[in-house]
């Protein structure tokens, strides 16, 4: 699990990456806790209340969180309890079920409990009067996810309502749920959740809203549940409202959006957001014609990183390179092989140096060639020149010089496209989403 947390204000400059210090990406980058500006200076708060059984029922305090369901991980955003500022975390869906271990250091193990111990004894007595054959199971199997699961156990991928019809996907993002409450400060216990949802950006539109494939498979992740860490801290969360959007508007959102709402940008009609993740690339148009209307279009338009990466694997097995690499290196490994640059066998660099370097050669040449036909794909598909590039999404943060390489190619004006700094382009979706959420229901929010 990759965990961004606040730290010292000051260390970064917002607008030395292109970014203004006051959007909600400006705020994360330059890790400032969010305080309203003005003379009336207010802290934002992450919580706000409703009243399930209307206005003479007792009001309950839902905690605010963002997950965003990308194909190679899941990252959450929740404001932090005490510090206010946003706490993300991005954890790799991979998840393993966890044999006896007899030793470990550093583990992390989960376990999903489907009902309290003291409802055990009536299941008992109706197993006695021969009501039920069995008492159910009251635990799922003992899994670990993300870096502390094989990097070969992946998770499946492709739509929303397929991966959340395996139960193993359901565990994994309330486990990332959980996650995103402990990066934040929070301790085991019981919570109410208002959650803002990121699917993909071709299963919603304006005029038909979620598909209904997909708004059946998110209820059963809205379902109240309880998740236990290592046998011993339980979390019990109650997903009271959850608001699907599309996730790369959250890019856009969280660069174009103020802490108060507002829009900071709106001169700028044409944005386009080239959200390129390491499974799919998708490209989202967003439009202000006027008078304050707003239009979003989207479409994915190539599979991500991973077709590079996968590729890669095949050159450096060609004779003349390194054909002991292995064939059958999974999708996360190759990944991780791109990433680094380092090519090792077995988990062990090479001895030779003079090897080593000319395996790096070969990586950064392939990544080079193939990168920039990935980074120039997915630009073909907007080529409108009054438009602001914007691109972002993990992907992205692998293949830098190849955009660079690739707007030059194309004259676009360096001022007509950002490549959002790596330290924000991970979370920018789902700081958005996270800030949508906020801003909706901020006249509900409470002092916790």
């Amino acid at each position: 699990m990759t965990v961004s947390q606040p730290a010292a204000s000051g260390q970064r400059n917002a607008v030395s990456v292109g970014l203004d210090p006051l959007s909600v990406l400006g705020f994360i980058y330059e890790r400032r806790a969010f305080v309203t500006p003005g003379p009336d200076m207010r802290y934002v708060y992450g919580t706000y209340q409703i009243t399930p059984g209307g206005t003479l029922d007792t009001a309950i305090t839902l905690v605010e969180a963002a997950l965003d369901m990308g194909n190679s991980g899941a990252a959450t955003a929740v404001m932090h309890a005490t510090e206010h500022t946003l706490a993300f975390t991005k954890t790799p869906a991979t998840y393993e079920p966890t044999p006896n271990i007899l030793y470990g250091e550093q583990m992390e193990t989960w376990q999903e409990r489907y009902y309290p111990d003291g409802q055990r004894p009536s299941y008992e007595a109706q197993v006695q009067s021969q009501q039920i054959e069995a008492v159910p199971p009251q635990y799922s199997e003992t899994f670990s996810v993300g870096e502390h699961a094989n990097s070969r156990k992946s998770l499946p991928i492709g739509a929303t309502d397929v991966r959340l019809a395996d139960r193993r996907y359901l565990r994994y993002l309330k486990v990332c749920l959980v996650r995103g409450l402990m990066a934040a400060g929070y301790t085991p216990g019981h919570y109410y959740m208002g959650l803002s949802v990121g699917i993909r950006n071709d299963e919603v539109n304006a005029q038909m809203g979620v598909d209904a494939s997909v708004q059946e498979a998110l209820s059963a992740l809205t379902q109240p549940f309880t998740i236990v860490r290592n046998g011993t801290d339980v979390w019990s969360i109650d997903i009271r409202e959850s608001f699907p959007l599309p996730q790369s508007f959250g890019t856009h959102y969280a660069l174009d959006t103020g802490i108060l709402g507002q829009v900071l940008n709106p001169t700028i009609t044409n944005w386009t957001i080239l959200d390129l993740g390491y499974n799919d690339g998708h490209v989202l148009e967003v439009v202000r014609p006027g008078k304050g209307s707003l239009r979003v279009t989207g479409q994915k338009v190539v599979s991500g990183v991973v077709d590079v990466a996968r590729g890669l694997v095949g050159e450096l097995r060609k004779a003349e390179n390194f054909p002991l690499v292995p064939s059958d290196l999974s999708d996360a490994e190759a990944i991780a092989l791109l990433h680094s640059e380092q090519l090792t066998i077995g988990g062990v660099p090479l001895n030779d140096p003079a090897e080593a370097k000319r395996a790096t050669r070969v990586i950064r040449a392939y990544k080079d060639k193939e990168g920039g036909s990935l980074i120039a794909t997915m630009a073909a598909r907007h080529t409108r020149l009054d438009s602001t590039f914007i691109y972002t999404g993990g992907g992205n943060s692998e293949f830098g010089p190849q955009i660079v390489s690739q707007m030059r190619v194309a004259q676009r004006p360096d001022h007509l496209y950002k490549v959002l700094p790596p330290e924000v382009a991970r979370f920018a979706n789902a700081a958005g989403l996270y800030w949508m959420l906020n801003v909706r229901k901020r006249p509900r929010t409470v002092l916790r």
